[in-house]
C-alpha cells in the first residue's frame, strides 16, 4: 500500500533536531532483477526486512538509512529459482542469513537523474563493499519516502554459481527500493 505522493522539501524547513523513522514490508518493497541469458530477466523480492531513517533538521543531506534484509525471505515466481538462489551454490542463506546496508552520508544529485545519493556500506554474502545508491528522498511531516535503484555486481560479493558459466548468468543485479518510513 503506497502512501500519498510526498511534497518536495520546503526551501526553509523548520529546525526540528533529529527525527527517527521506521520502515518494513509490506508497506515498503525491495525487489531485484537479474539476467539469465537463456530466458531473459528473472525477478524477485524480499518479504522480510526492516530499517530506520534518521533525518536531522528536515534535511535529506543529513539523513542516514540503515536496513537489514532477511535473505531467507527471498521470493520469486519460480520455486526452482528460489531454491537455487538460496542454495549454498549461490547466496547460501543458511550461512549468510542477512544482508545489511548502513549509510555513511547523503548528498543532493546523483546518476540517472536522481535528486539524491545515499552512500554507505553494503554487506552481502559475508562481504562488505562501499555502495552509492542514487534515488529520491522526500521528507514528509509524518514520514520519509525513498525511491531508489542501484546495480550490484554479484561477483563483487563472491556470489557465483560454479556449475553455470558466466556467459549464462549475468553479473548485474538491479535492486529497486521503495521505502515508506513512518515517524516513531
Amino acid at each position: 500500500m503506497k502512501p500519498p505522493a510526498a511534497a518536495a522539501l520546503p526551501a526553509d524547513p523548520p529546525v526540528g533536531g533529529m527525527v527517527r523513522y521506521r520502515f518494513s514490508a509490506p508497506a515498503s518493497t525491495i525487489t531485484f532483477a537479474g539476467q539469465r541469458r537463456i530466458d531473459g530477466k528473472r525477478k524477485g523480492s524480499f518479504g522480510k526486512f526492516e530499517g530506520t531513517i534518521v533525518v536531522v533538521d528536515g534535511s535529506p543531506e543529513q539523513s542516514s538509512v540503515n536496513v537489514d534484509i532477511d535473505m531467507a525471505s527471498l521470493q520469486a515466481d519460480d520455486p526452482k529459482l528460489i531454491k537455487a538462489l538460496k542454495s549454498p551454490a549461490f547466496l547460501d542463506v543458511a550461512r549468510y542469513p542477512k544482508a545489511r546496508f548502513v549509510s555513511t552520508g547523503a548528498h543532493r544529485g546523483g546518476d540517472l537523474g536522481a535528486t539524491d545519493t545515499i552512500s554507505g556500506n553494503f554487506e552481502l554474502h559475508g562481504i562488505t563493499r562501499p555502495l552509492d545508491i542514487p534515488g529520491t528522498i522526500h521528507v514528509r511531516p509524518d514520514g520519509v519516502d525513498v525511491d531508489a535503484e542501484v546495480i550490484l555486481h554479484r561477483k563483487d560479493f563472491g556470489v557465483a554459481y560454479p556449475t553455470i558459466p558466466t556467459s549464462v548468468i549475468g553479473d548485474e543485479i538491479v535492486i529497486e527500493l521503495a521505502l515508506y518510513a513512518n515517524r516513531v
